[in-house]
């Protein structure tokens, strides 16, 4: 049963645990969100449809970094990566690893990403997923692309024994996945037809460690996207049988987390989950993306015939909490968007940028000196490169900045002989700016190393000459 926009009830829940109910007729309320900017913003995009057409600065920032373009072979919301846009998604892909099994103490598994449509199972989760999905045809069998990781899990956990007091457990998988989106909606890495997905399902005894499970892990995806930067409305769906312990449930989050929540009532069980939570972000045209989500799974235990041994030698049906740490397309998107948003000079954590550090020589007297500087902080495992281009020095220094190259330095006469470098260091600081510095040689290592402590690192791919990288 579909609900008119008018008729849908919601509630705003603010960091002290007061919930409020009310419908878009309240428009003093959602007058009011406006203390939180990120809610209000969400709120006049997703709800009462009041978004932008803007075309969103990360499609061109991607071109212009030469980080990644769609593929025209390829159907439609498909992209490819050159070296460097590579090197970025790996660089997040391995930072989400880390947190899952580093930090929530996940399995890692893989799966098909193609399955039998004609199974019960399957056909029966599918139906639910609105039509989404991509059919293939092979012989005389119907095959969908994976739009979840959900199939080929569940079908590993049928066949895994697992004891209650093991509970909860978490599996982790990243993944290629497939949702047929309309052509319209595919823009950028917003919303792509093609897509990889970090899913960490967790499954619990019963709903009381379900709901402690779904608590914990938004409190840790809070902590992700906190350390990536990227600020978020947290938007939470409660089924209508669940209301009344649903809104008490996010009551005792909000303090806690000391975040408000903006929760909406679906009625009935339209899906498999009773309750679920998404980390909304605002882009820099106002527009909102799902990031992050959790959600407390209540069918597909019994659905899939997932049980696990209980101590008194029965078998139960988990509570399986489903959640992402966000597509990684989308978590890439944001970071870019986010950095058009900010105050100070647009730029990369230095951690991800995919070149950390640029050596611009004054003349073709100093370019060997920048090359023994570079490969001195190549060995500790930088991305250094010498802009030996046959462009104007002026032109150089404008292209690392408009790269958004978070440290440049300059090497002339005077830096060769003295040993102490000029660095324009570009801040993350909004109270700051590009600035120029005078450091050492280890000043300047150390500066590097303060600013991707506790990131992944990637080497530097490629000759030390940025003349001889491949121009995409």
């Amino acid at each position: 049963m579909s609900v008119s926009p008018l008729n849908k009830v919601y509630y705003f829940i603010d960091e002290s645990g007061k919930a409020v109910s009310f419908g878009l007729e309240n428009t003093d309320l959602i007058e009011s969100l406006k203390k939180w900017p990120d809610y209000y913003q969400y709120f006049l995009s997703e709800e009462m449809k009041n978004s932008t057409h803007q075309t969103p600065p990360h499609i061109s920032a991607l071109i212009k970094f030469h980080l990644a373009s769609l593929e025209p072979a390829s159907d439609v919301g498909n992209y490819r990566y050159y070296p460097l846009g590579a090197l970025v998604k790996g660089l997040l892909e391995e930072f989400i690893r880390g947190i899952a099994l580093n930090e929530l103490g996940g399995y890692e598994i893989e799966t098909p990403i193609i399955y039998d449509y004609s199974l019960p199972d399957i056909h029966e989760q599918a139906k639910e997923f609105r039509q989404k999905d991509y059919h293939l045809r092979v012989g005389n069998r119907t095959f969908l692309l994976r739009f979840a990781s959900d199939f080929g899990l569940f079908r590993m956990m049928k066949d895994a024994s697992v004891r209650e007091d093991a509970l909860p457990v978490r599996m982790y998988e990243i993944s290629k996945s497939f949702r047929l989106e309309r052509r319209s909606e595919c823009v950028g890495m917003r919303r792509l037809r093609s897509f990889t997905m970090p899913d960490i399902h967790s499954f619990c005894r019963d709903h009381a460690q379900g709901e402690e499970e779904f608590k914990y892990l938004t409190k840790k995806y809070d902590e992700l996207l906190n350390r990536l930067g990227l600020p978020y409305a947290l938007i939470a769906r409660v089924t209508k049988p669940y209301e009344k312990e649903g809104i008490e449930f996010l009551s005792s989050m909000a303090v806690e987390m000391k975040k408000p929540v903006i929760a909406e009532i679906i009625p009935g069980m339209k899906y498999y989950w009773q309750m679920k939570d998404e980390f909304q972000f605002i882009d820099s045209t106002g527009n909102n993306l799902q990031l992050s989500t959790v959600q407390l799974d209540v069918k597909n235990s019994e659905r899939y015939g997932l049980t696990y041994a209980k101590k008194d030698g029965s078998r139960g049906n988990y509570v399986i909490v489903h959640s992402s740490l966000g597509a990684i397309e989308r978590l890439y998107s944001s970071i870019i968007e986010q950095a058009y948003k900010a105050e100070a000079l647009p730029t990369f954590p230095v951690w991800l940028s995919p070149i950390q550090l640029r050596i611009i020589p004054v003349s073709e007297d100093n370019v060997d000196t920048a090359i023994e500087v570079c490969n001195s902080i190549r060995k500790e495992g930088f991305r250094a490169y010498v802009d030996d281009s046959e462009a104007s020095f002026n032109k150089k220094i404008r292209e690392a900045s408009t790269n958004w190259t978070p440290y440049t330095v300059v090497i002339g006469k005077k830096e060769q002989e003295q040993g102490i470098l000029s660095v324009t260091i570009r801040s993350l600081s909004s109270a700051d700016r590009a600035f120029v510095k005078a450091m050492t040689l280890q000043e300047l290592i150390s500066a590097l190393k303060k600013d991707t402590s506790g990131f992944p690192t990637r080497n530097p791919e490629g000759p030390v000459r940025l003349s001889l990288m491949p121009k995409f």
